[in-house]
């Protein structure tokens, strides 16, 4: 890679670059954030609803308590 050219815009041109693609991104980690909290909620929960150990009502409860 170090052989190819690169390309720095102006300050100017970078940070309005950043200005338009900042929300976008901040919308994406939050996404990412969200699915590996439901993931693990999910991980947790679908293991004990299946084996009986934890009732819906339980998972409810859980969920108030540990909620995404």
């Amino acid at each position: 890679m170090a052989r190819y050219p690169l390309v720095i815009p102006p300050k100017p041109v970078a940070e309005a670059f950043t200005k338009q693609v900042r929300p976008a991104m901040d919308r994406i980690i939050a996404g990412v954030h969200e699915s590996r909290t439901l993931a693990t909620l999910r991980d947790t929960l679908i293991p004990e609803l299946i084996s009986s150990e934890l009732w819906v009502k339980d998972a409810e409860w859980f969920l108030k308590e540990h909620g995404p």
